[in-house]
């Protein structure tokens, strides 16, 4: 979310594969993004305005990617998760939303054991290492039933490995397929239905990643947006915004506070 952030408690962040989980207090000003966004207030309620309606209340709410928005959780923190538009999650939410399972833009029930689960996390409770399961878990809360996971196929294992490992590089999907012994457009149809979203998808996540992580070892975010195959600090900037629906300057200022989980590790800001 842009905007000003106001935390009474340091906020957390984790960035996943396909997911973004924000925890703190935020006030954001009218604005849209790319991103599915899915808010949760951990106290009282939050208020928020879509597109032209009035202030709302809201306990919990979905909303639609490039929907305009204001936000003011009155200081005290919410739990916002982001997903990719992209993303097999968001699939299976526009799935429940057609069934009438689900009404996107609509308060949701939020059930008490994942509010206490996200309380915990926002306070420290928790370790940081829990936040991909809490991403799971609020899918499945508002799904009302467990998502299916697979184990992941030795031959996507290979092609996550071979991205890992060059960040900087746009590898072409014909590459990655020959290296595992497939056509490129089963490849793509493996990768998506295993990580959850498409290859192209994934590099940028994990390019952005990969970004953040070097601005916390203290290059600037011209140096990391190049390091990591972007044009420049603006295209940094916008693909993370559209992403996230926050700028990275506002989490990596020294006045930030944010405490940050990339991957497997924890680093404070």
């Amino acid at each position: 979310m842009t905007g000003n952030t106001h935390r009474l408690t340091p906020s957390r962040l984790y960035v996943g594969a396909q997911h973004a989980l924000y925890v703190g207090a935020t006030t954001a000003s009218r604005h849209r993004h790319h991103a599915v966004q899915i808010s949760l207030a951990l106290a009282r309620p939050f208020r928020m305005r879509l597109e032209q309606d009035a202030w709302q209340e809201y306990r919990g709410v979905i909303i639609r990617p490039d929907t305009e928005h204001e936000f003011d959780s009155g200081g005290v923190a919410v739990a916002n998760m982001f997903l990719d538009v992209e993303s097999a999650d968001y699939r299976v939410i526009l799935q429940a939303q057609s069934a009438g399972a689900i009404e996107v833009g609509r308060s949701l029930d939020v059930p008490q054991e994942l509010l206490q689960a996200l309380r915990a996390f926002h306070a420290g409770e928790s370790a940081m290492a829990t936040a991909p399961e809490l991403c799971i878990q609020i899918v499945e809360a508002l799904l009302g039933r467990t998502l299916a996971h697979r184990k992941i196929d030795p031959r996507v294992s290979r092609v996550l490995e071979m991205i890992g490992k060059e960040p900087a590089e746009k590898i072409r999907v014909a590459r990655l397929a020959n290296a595992v012994a497939l056509s490129p457009s089963r490849l793509a149809h493996l990768f998506a239905e295993q990580v959850g979203v498409p290859i192209r998808r994934y590099r940028l996540w994990r390019a952005i990643r990969e970004a953040i992580r070097l601005c916390l070892g203290g290059a600037s975010l011209t140096e990391a947006a190049h390091a990591t195959g972007f044009s420049d600090s603006a295209h940094f900037s916008n693909s993370f915004r559209d992403l996230f629906g926050m700028t990275p300057s506002l989490l990596l200022s020294p006045q930030a506070a944010v405490e940050i989980l990339l991957d497997a590790e924890v680093a404070e800001v």
